[in-house]
């Protein structure tokens, strides 16, 4: 399962695209998760990546695009970044 974090500034961009990989993909590095175990887990997952993202547009960066190719994970980390600079917040532990 992954370890969270919490808050953003605790995470590398490497560390956070995991985080993405982990929600887009729909899997778990456990492969014993399940059902609604898999469920509950990729809930947690989604409503960690709100909460320290901070971001207005919130999971609508996963689930609803403004572009294409904004889903792509490294894109939403480029968005995050230029939104949290742009707001005066924390970055990524190593952004600089």
């Amino acid at each position: 399962m992954f370890n969270f974090k919490e808050k953003i500034e605790d995470y590398t961009e490497k560390e956070f695209l995991e985080l993405l990989g982990e929600l887009i993909n729909a899997t778990s590095k456990d492969k014993s998760l399940k059902g609604q175990q898999l469920e509950k887990y990729l809930i947690a997952l989604f409503n960690h990546f709100i909460r320290i993202i901070e971001h207005p547009k919130k999971g609508d960066l996963i689930c609803y695009p403004e572009n294409p190719g904004d889903e792509e994970p490294e894109n939403i980390v480029n968005i995050v970044k230029e939104w949290r600079r742009s707001q005066g917040l924390p970055l990524f532990k190593d952004s600089k």
